[in-house]
């Protein structure tokens, strides 16, 4: 081999290296770019469960709160129906006893 045969291979190498570096380089970015895309969805994932599990402790709260007021108007239900009972009662013996005069 020549000596200008030699140097001939030897820029051809040089160049073939320097684009693998350069490939090298780019390929580097696009992974800390990835990397980093990475991260904040990572993050942004972290906040959606936070308010997911935030917001499912609110509906536990007012399912409890609901189910304090259902028990509630089921007692005034009753409460209600006693009072009407003992309303029609004492209004049936009232004419009876005024039937009765």
């Amino acid at each position: 081999m020549s000596d200008r045969t030699m140097r001939s291979l030897l820029e051809v190498h040089r160049e073939e290296i320097g684009l693998r570096d350069r490939d090298i380089e780019t390929l580097e970015r696009v992974k800390e770019s990835f990397e980093q895309s990475l991260a904040v969805s990572k993050k942004e994932c972290a906040e959606v469960r936070r308010q997911l599990v935030q917001a499912n402790q609110r509906a536990d709260e007012r399912r409890d709160k609901i189910a304090k007021l259902e028990g509630v108007v089921e007692s005034l239900k009753i409460e209600l129906q006693n009072e009407r009972a003992a309303h029609t009662s004492t209004k049936k013996r009232t004419a009876r006893k005024v039937a009765s005069s």
